[in-house]
């Protein structure tokens, strides 16, 4: 409608065979036939969505403002089940993060907490908190990265300097270091890689934590420059690393 659009709605998007599901900030979830645009099915949520879509067999899953995980059936848009985590007294906009491992589901959500579910029925796995009480009234502060899946163990950081290796199966902290980053690590064999906020390349033991190597890949800028910069994205490809920052720069590297 005129009213939703303006509202600028962000949109999230997933896709399974010709059906491409879509949640958005305006508390509307629908799916469309992308072989000829028509819309299948649409529903309304009570409060608007704030996540990534996942995928697994024929639901998707998608997390709302309050904090609430939802098992959504693709063929007709009603709701399988829901996971209420703790909700925050403060809208965060950072994108919530989801990853699916056989069959759990896990994700963040906008006060730290890391959450394991059973995708079959919705029942609580485990939970870690990564954040102290205060974070419920400070939640538009703290930013994470997406959440990486490797072999048994969740690896992300946030903007706190917290980097995380959490075991899938306890839900136990296997080890915690100092990385100020909300970036998205990559593993690459038996080591992580990521950048942090100010620009520093880390290659992290993957197993132990250590960290191997830290280059700075903002070495060509005068300090005061440095004050205003910090990174916006980066990926890894043929031996070296891309990153991009917030003054449309960018920077190849020599991994």
């Amino acid at each position: 409608s005129k009213n939703e659009k303006k509202l600028k709605p962000r949109l999230n998007f997933a896709i399974q065979k010709n059906i491409l599901i879509v949640t958005d900030d305006v508390a509307k979830y629908y799916a469309i036939n992308i072989d000829n645009g028509d819309i299948i099915w649409s529903k309304n949520n009570i409060v608007p969505f704030n996540s990534e879509i996942k995928i697994k067999d024929n639901f998707f899953y998608a997390v709302d403002y309050k904090n609430i995980l939802r098992s959504i059936s693709i063929k007709d848009g009603l709701e399988n089940w829901n996971l209420k985590t703790e909700e925050s007294l403060t809208k965060s906009n950072t994108k919530i993060s989801i990853v699916i491992k056989n069959e759990n589901i896990y994700f963040n959500n906008s006060i730290g907490d890391i959450t394991a579910v059973n995708s079959r029925n919705g029942q609580l796995v485990w939970q870690l908190p990564t954040q102290s009480n205060n974070i419920n009234r400070n939640a538009f502060k703290l930013s994470n990265s997406k959440l990486v899946i490797e072999g048994d163990s969740i690896f992300f950081s946030n903007n706190k300097s917290e980097f995380y290796s959490i075991d899938t199966i306890t839900g136990l902290i296997n080890w915690k270091n100092e990385i100020n980053s909300d970036l998205k690590p990559i593993v690459i064999g038996k080591f992580i890689i990521t950048v942090s906020n100010k620009g520093y390349l880390y290659i992290i033991d993957k197993k132990k934590g250590n960290i191997v190597r830290i280059s700075d890949l903002y070495k060509d800028y005068k300090i005061k420059q440095r004050e205003g910069i910090f990174t916006t994205g980066f990926i890894v490809a043929r031996n070296k690393v891309y990153l991009s920052n917030n003054k449309g720069k960018l920077i190849i590297s020599d991994l």
